[in-house]
């Protein structure tokens, strides 16, 4: 069987109704799991109300971790059985960094990825939805992939997938460098 994932960084839930519009769109278009980032506490209601008009096949799962990261994996049950999740915390800065700073949020993001483990015609299917640090620039958010690659290194899984916002901006001669690296 084919799986298809969606991965989708909702802006702490900013434009419910379109947000859910999209989640809609991805079911029809065959969606099995989607991933959310910034799913806000204020939008969890909105997403379980959709999820029960829809069908009684659509299960989720959150992690939450403060202003910053707020995972959701919504996986059709219908096709996958959910073998075991947990959320991994990704490592922080001891202080806020210099954009933090200049942008006048002293806040230290807690970070994560919620990890998810299918069973699906006898096979296991890890599918994480991460959602790594901006602050602290290129070399943080290495730091925060490596800590990931290691935590997931140590469970069992015949495929994995790892999906969610890798914070990747900067300015456009640097932005593939980034991209590539990540």
């Amino acid at each position: 069987m084919k799986i298809t994932i969606a991965s989708y960084n909702i802006l702490h839930g900013h434009y419910s109704d379109l947000i859910l519009k999209n989640v809609k769109f991805f079911f029809a278009k065959g969606a099995n799991v989607v991933c959310l980032q910034e799913t806000d506490l204020s939008f969890k209601k909105s997403l379980n109300t959709l999820l029960k008009k829809e069908s009684g096949n659509w299960k989720v799962r959150y992690f939450h971790t403060g202003i910053a990261c707020n995972l959701a994996i919504i996986w059709n049950d219908k096709y996958l059985k959910l073998k075991d999740i947990k959320p991994i915390y990704l490592p922080t800065l001891s202080k806020p960094s210099i954009t933090q700073r200049f942008l006048r949020n002293k806040q230290i993001f807690k970070r994560g990825a919620l990890s998810a483990c299918f069973v699906i015609n006898r096979k296991t299917i890890r599918v994480t939805n991460a959602h790594i640090g901006w602050e602290g620039g290129i070399k943080h958010r290495m730091r925060q992939l490596k800590y990931l690659r290691e935590a997931l290194g140590k469970e069992q899984a015949d495929h994995g997938i790892l999906s969610g916002d890798f914070n990747t901006f900067a300015p456009a001669m640097f932005r593939h460098f980034q991209k590539r690296k990540v």
